[in-house]
């Protein structure tokens, strides 16, 4: 296994009511194996089964910041208590797609007697090509593709193909999260918190994997890798899409 970062961090201390801060990875992980389920295709020569680790994120890119309004921050009177101790926080997360495979699991091309760890079919093209990475609805008449499928065929009978583990790579992620609280001062120590949690405040979606990526198929059929087969009918589209907004509202009572 060979893992390389760069890590970038920086923050701005609580300061007249503001803290901000970001951190940022650049990263690059690969071997031949993630974890126990992985299974080599051809035992004879692993060289195709080298390449980026299930796990592997290239960017992750975290935002952060917390503020107290600065209207009446004080709270010295009823009127200051009732208007100010307002604050916000957040946070945003990016991050870029987990590698996929291309394999099928259904028939044993090479000959060796299981098909059902999966084998590679032969890289023809550029898997980049003629591509918009847009949501597709699915079906052969929708043009919105993730990734080429005619730049892969299936290998000739008694040989594994060409196309190397984990060639491709998911769609990325963004979520913004956000929290607005209000406090209220009683006597001595005693406080009132008023808590209002967005998660994913813009409602903004993320696409899904391509093919059969996640889940317990993949567990089952490929040894844990994310694949996606090119014998399905939705080969090279990203037919689904996640995260919806949540909210969260809370009292808390300190003392």
């Amino acid at each position: 296994m060979k893992f390389n970062s760069l890590q970038i961090t920086a923050d701005r201390r609580y300061t007249r009511g503001l803290k901000v801060g970001f951190a940022y990875t650049l990263s690059k992980s690969e071997d031949n194996g993630s974890d126990k389920r992985n299974v080599v295709w051809n035992t004879y020569d692993d060289t195709a089964f080298w390449g980026p680790s299930q796990y592997d994120r290239r960017h992750q890119l975290v935002v952060y910041y917390f503020y107290d309004l600065p209207f009446f921050r004080e709270q010295n009177t009823l009127m200051q208590n009732l208007l100010g101790g307002r604050q916000v926080s957040g946070a945003s997360f990016f991050r870029t797609g987990t590698p996929f495979s291309i394999f099928q699991t259904s028939t044993d091309v090479a000959g060796v007697g299981d098909p059902g760890f999966g084998q590679p079919w032969n890289l023809v093209g550029d898997p980049k090509a003629n591509t918009n990475g847009k949501l597709s609805g699915g079906g052969t008449a929708d043009q919105n593709f993730w990734f080429n499928p005619a730049a892969f065929a299936p290998p000739t009978p008694g040989a594994f193909g060409n196309a190397p583990r984990n060639l491709l790579y998911n769609p990325g992620e963004q979520q913004w999260d956000i929290a607005i609280f209000k406090n209220f001062r009683l006597t001595g120590s005693h406080r009132i918190q008023v808590r209002g949690e967005f998660f994913n405040f813009l409602n903004h979606p993320n696409l899904g994997g391509t093919g059969n990526t996640t889940g317990a198929q993949t567990n089952a059929l490929s040894g844990g890798l994310g694949y996606a087969d090119p014998t399905s009918g939705n080969f090279g589209r990203v037919t689904s899409k996640n995260g919806q907004r949540d909210i969260q509202l809370s009292v808390r009572y300190q003392f």
